[in-house]
């Protein structure tokens, strides 16, 4: 029995994502060390982002072929990204976050390959693109809490939100929808689903080295 999309491409994608587990920013999210600044200059970019990639999973959700999905994938992008926000407002409060910010080159390069991936209309690559948000994300959460000194972390209502059973569940449903997706797909969509889901993988780790480095400014 072969695997599925998504077993095959977690493999592929391995030594990137063990890069992002590496990487110090998370590293610094899990014992509280990470320098205040840098997180608010992460912080301060994810406000810019997070909009763009709920209405990028609304045209996904428009590009389903199954009603079930699209009826999921709208309602994730709406009840997923309140729950950001709360947390996000909770937490630029306490770092005095300023957000009056312009996109960096990184934010602005994911949130164009999103909507190039969008625009493209191909929904096994739209949603290819798509999910290493939400997947890594919520597989950094999990790994963060399993590690974490979570009394007196500053970060902990971070770690909390992207590791919780129920974000965990919304994004099993998004792996199950691209692993359809690919199964129904020739093989070169297949082809132009990995392309992008490792593109967007190189994305993830660029946001957060963009602001680890707050210290280089």
């Amino acid at each position: 029995m072969e695997p599925k999309w998504s077993e095959s491409i977690r493999e592929a994608a391995a030594p990137q994502y063990g890069r992002i587990l590496r990487h110090p920013f998370i590293c610094g999210l899990a014992d509280g060390s990470l320098p205040a600044e840098c997180f608010a200059r992460y912080l301060a970019q994810d406000e810019l982002y997070l909009p763009a990639y709920g209405s990028m999973l609304h045209r996904l959700a428009d590009m389903l072929p199954e009603e079930e999905d699209r009826e999921f994938m709208h309602r994730f992008a709406d009840s997923g990204g309140e729950s950001e926000r709360e947390m996000h407002r909770l937490l630029i409060e306490r770092f005095s976050v300023d957000t009056d910010v312009s996109e960096s080159p990184v934010t602005r390069g994911y949130i164009s390959f999103l909507q190039a991936a969008a625009d493209g209309g191909n929904a096994a690559e739209a949603a290819a693109a798509m999910l290493p948000c939400s997947w890594v994300y919520n597989n950094v959460g999990l790994h963060i809490l399993g590690i974490a000194k979570m009394d007196g972390n500053p970060y902990r209502e971070w770690i909390s939100e992207y590791g919780n059973e129920e974000y965990g569940r919304d994004v099993r449903r998004m792996v199950s929808i691209a692993d359809s997706l690919a199964e129904a797909a020739g093989a070169e969509a297949v082809t132009l689903m990995n392309r992008a889901f490792i593109e967007a993988l190189g994305f993830e780790f660029a946001f957060w080295d963009y602001g680890y480095n707050c210290h280089m400014i």
